[in-house]
């Protein structure tokens, strides 16, 4: 069972990664020049997500990955869950 976490866990992680980087893409005109390289971009694509010039159709999608990485961790947290997994770190 704790492979179906896992799987769920992978699937949503690659689709949150595959939608930030479309969201980027389509940002990164409006940043600042010194924020146009790849680099930089990663650091300020969260302070132009929201900015009020940003469409709102853009902004939910944002929202929408952001809630996907949250969703990820969470599904693959109950893999870890189970009591063998759990005696390799509490003796049982």
């Amino acid at each position: 069972m704790s492979v179906v976490f896992f799987a769920v866990a992978a699937i949503v992680a690659i689709w949150s990664a595959v939608k930030s980087e479309v969201i980027r893409r389509e940002l990164v005109d409006a940043f600042l020049p010194q924020f146009q390289d790849y680099d930089m971009s990663r650091y300020a694509l969260h302070t132009y997500a929201f900015a009020p010039s940003t469409p709102l159709s853009l902004q939910a999608e944002y929202m929408k990955m952001l809630c996907g990485g949250c969703a990820a961790a969470l599904s693959g947290s109950p893999g870890f869950s189970r009591r063998e997994m759990l005696c390799l770190v509490v003796p049982c």
